[in-house]
């Protein structure tokens, strides 16, 4: 149990993206991505192409990480998925209203409707400043589903594929890997070492 609690803290700590997957979102490897398929070098664009249409969803699924909501029914974020970003941002009060119109039907539903709806919109503010930010949105964004739609974007056949050329431009100097990636790598060669010498 110790060693679990041991390994997600490091994990929390350590892991300065939403999951590994996020490594392959950077702007600038995508940047190079869509420059050898002959497009125009804007990954930040292509990210917020599939970030975008998740937005419902990553402000639902963020204001439940950070409040401690109980028996929110299955519908709240079954309704957080069908809202774009351009849905929300064109009336991020009718759009909260309708993400939390379930849980406001829930007798013992926590907190006050004012608070809920507060917590919803500061979640969705989040969500405004991080794509607005080249450097912020890749590493906030839920890695393992925006990977697939960006490399549905690239006309690969799946995120592996994406890897595979990333994995390749790395190699091959053309592009350096994300400094945080370089330091998870560290702290790992650092674990297998100390493995060997304990």
């Amino acid at each position: 149990m110790i060693r679990s609690i041991h390994s997600a803290f490091v994990w929390l700590v350590l892991l300065p993206v939403h999951e590994i997957e996020n490594y392959f979102l950077q702007p600038d490897l995508l940047d190079a991505l869509s420059v050898e398929g002959g497009g125009a070098a804007d990954g930040h664009a292509l990210l917020l192409g599939a970030a975008d249409v998740r937005a419902g969803e990553w402000a639902w699924r963020r204001v439940l990480f950070q409040q401690d909501w109980r028996e929110v029914p299955d519908e709240c974020i079954e309704r957080a998925r069908s809202l774009a970003w351009e849905q929300i941002s064109a009336d991020v009060s009718a759009a909260a209203r309708t993400m939390l119109e379930p849980y406001e039907q829930v007798n013992n539903a926590t907190g006050t409707p004012t608070h809920r709806r507060a917590a919803l919109a500061a979640a969705i503010r989040s969500y405004r400043e991080a794509r607005d930010d080249r450097e912020r949105l890749w590493k906030e964004v839920e890695g393992k589903e925006v990977l697939v739609a960006v490399a549905d974007l690239f006309g690969f056949k799946g995120s592996e594929t994406l890897e595979g050329h990333a994995f390749r431009i790395w190699r091959s100097g053309q592009l350096e890997r994300p400094p945080e990636a370089d330091s998870l790598n560290l702290y790992i060669d650092g674990l297998v070492t100390h493995g060997q010498t304990a």
